[in-house]
């Protein structure tokens, strides 16, 4: 890029000022970084935990209530142990997080 082009990320135009980049009065040094500051890193680990306290909060519920079924029908004893998968995807960004583990009944 020459000095003195404009650029955009996200939308917002970015000058080019001798390799550096400034919008506004805050200069960056090349679009990838300006692209993590544009993050609210607060507001991500906010969102991230309130996420994963309902996946962790519902998910033993589901798995407690499933397994007191099984138990009272007769498909399971109380005593055995059951492997257990869950697989975490974020479509937008292409994540698909396999998680492996045990439950044991005793």
């Amino acid at each position: 890029m020459r000095s003195g082009e404009l650029l955009t990320a996200n939308g917002t135009q970015c000058h080019d000022v001798a390799g550096a980049y400034t919008l506004g009065t805050l200069t960056i040094r090349s679009v990838r970084f300006y692209k993590e500051i544009a993050m609210n890193e607060e507001a991500l680990n906010t969102s991230l935990r309130k996420f994963l306290k309902e996946v962790g909060v519902t998910s033993q519920r589901e798995i407690e209530k499933t397994i007191r079924e099984a138990i009272a029908d007769g498909r399971l004893k109380g005593s055995e142990t059951l492997s257990a998968k869950v697989v975490l995807t974020v479509d937008k960004i292409g994540l698909i997080h396999t998680i492996d583990g045990m439950v044991e009944l005793q």
